[in-house]
């Protein structure tokens, strides 16, 4: 046994035939095109690959989504102030300063005249059953005339100091309207303790807004990417490399000038219409 074991560890492998090479310019032209594709696939899978990753990364650090954001306005909500039966004075959507809102009927017959705060338009007025009111309740809503609509939306308040650094926000309206790079008008602040855990962030509009779009829902994502020291870091590269092209071309504007100038110097002078060539002063 041990001797039929040692002869055929003894045995040659049987070596594999190379594999024949195409012939011919068509064949080889085929068969690199064939390895240019694979590694043009490979590739393309490899950037779709590290593009998705970046992506992810940047809208995990830099990107934040708002809790809830809406279209809004200076509105002043006026509350009844005592129980009673309820009568609309003002029948039309604008008030002036000083007129006649509404009249309660109190329930021990005393009636409370509320006029309006300001020149303000009508924005809504709560119904009640049997026009009876409670104190407190809210019974008419009114906004500014001279309150142009904007968009607020509300931050985690673990992210405020994110956009003290430095932040942007694109706005997607109802209709697929898209606002980019819209303005922050006004930072979060710890103004409204009754916000427990969110903060609220007005934002510029970026178009024209009507009264009937106040209370509609938007979508709204900020980029702190601006914020960060990447980004400053970029943002600082830009700016030297925006110089640097300026110098440049004051460089070459200045070059080009004198050489102009030069050429139009060296040019024979014209009087009249006619080229003088140098006449000297004995002729």
């Amino acid at each position: 046994m041990l001797d039929v074991v040692a002869r055929r560890n003894e045995g040659k492998t049987r070596e594999v035939p190379p594999r024949p090479q195409p012939q011919g310019i068509l064949p080889n032209l085929a068969r690199r095109g064939q390895a240019a594709a694979g590694y043009i696939g490979i590739g393309a899978a490899t950037l779709l690959l590290l593009g998705f990753i970046g992506t992810s990364l940047f809208d995990r650090f830099y990107l934040i989504p708002a809790q809830s954001a809406q279209i809004t306005a200076d509105l002043v909500t006026v509350p009844a102030p005592s129980n009673g039966q309820i009568t609309f004075v003002a029948a039309g959507n604008e008030v002036k300063a000083g007129e006649p809102l509404l009249t309660i009927q109190g329930t021990q017959g005393n009636s409370i005249v509320l006029d309006s705060p300001c020149n303000c338009v009508v924005q809504a007025r709560y119904s009640r059953t049997a026009n009876f009111v409670r104190e407190g309740a809210p019974i008419i809503t009114l906004r500014e005339k001279t309150s142009n609509p904007y968009v607020t939306a509300s931050i985690p308040q673990d992210q405020a100091l994110r956009f003290y650094k430095g932040a942007s926000a694109v706005i997607e309206y109802a209709d697929g309207t898209r606002v980019r790079e819209a303005n922050i008008e006004r930072l979060p602040s710890f103004e409204d303790p009754s916000l427990a855990g969110r903060m609220i962030v007005k934002l510029a509009p970026g178009r024209e807004l009507g009264a009937s779009t106040i209370g509609q829902p938007v979508s709204v994502v900020f980029n702190t990417f601006s914020g960060s020291s990447i980004g400053s870091a970029v943002s600082k590269l830009q700016t030297a490399v925006s110089w640097a092209g300026n110098k440049i071309a004051a460089i070459l504007s200045k070059d080009s000038a004198t050489a102009n100038a030069s050429k139009k110097a060296k040019e024979p002078q014209s009087e009249n219409g006619r080229r003088l060539a140098g006449l000297s002063s004995g002729e």
